[in-house]
C-alpha cells in the first residue's frame, strides 16, 4: 500500500494538457460538468 504522500496528483484538462506539482496546491475540484446549457440561438440543433 502506498502512503499518501508518494500518490501524485495530476488534473488533466480538455486538450490533453497535464497540470501537476505545486500549481494544484489552490485547485479544489467540486464536480463533473455532465451538461452544459446553451441558448437556442445560438445552437444548430435546439431542442424544444
Amino acid at each position: 500500500m502506498q502512503k499518501q504522500s508518494d500518490i501524485r496528483s495530476v488534473f488533466i484538462v480538455m486538450d490533453g494538457e497535464a497540470i501537476e506539482g505545486d500549481v494544484l496546491a489552490d485547485v479544489e475540484l467540486i464536480g463533473v460538468v455532465t451538461h452544459i446549457i446553451s441558448k437556442a440561438g445560438f445552437d444548430n440543433c435546439p431542442v424544444m
